[in-house]
């Protein structure tokens, strides 16, 4: 389902396509996670449990910021 964020996991990766762009990812000067990745567990966790509430028409993109916010918060 995509290619591994973090580098410990790119050895389960048996789609031979998939391997091949590890290779070209994995020399790329520069790369960018994704954006729950980039900030860890809790927040990122914090922040795509409310984007599928958006999705759901049970929240707003307000929220999203304030519990990512909140999450945050609670990581200092």
């Amino acid at each position: 389902m995509g290619l591994p964020t973090n580098p410990a996991a790119s050895s389960a990766v048996a789609d031979p396509a998939l391997a091949d762009l590890l290779k070209v990812r994995d020399s790329a000067p520069f790369i960018q996670l994704y954006f729950d990745t980039a900030f860890g567990t809790s927040i990122g966790g914090a922040m795509n449990d409310e984007i599928a509430l958006v999705f759901a028409g049970q929240a707003t993109a307000a929220d999203i910021v304030a519990k990512t916010q909140a999450a945050a918060d609670a990581e200092k």
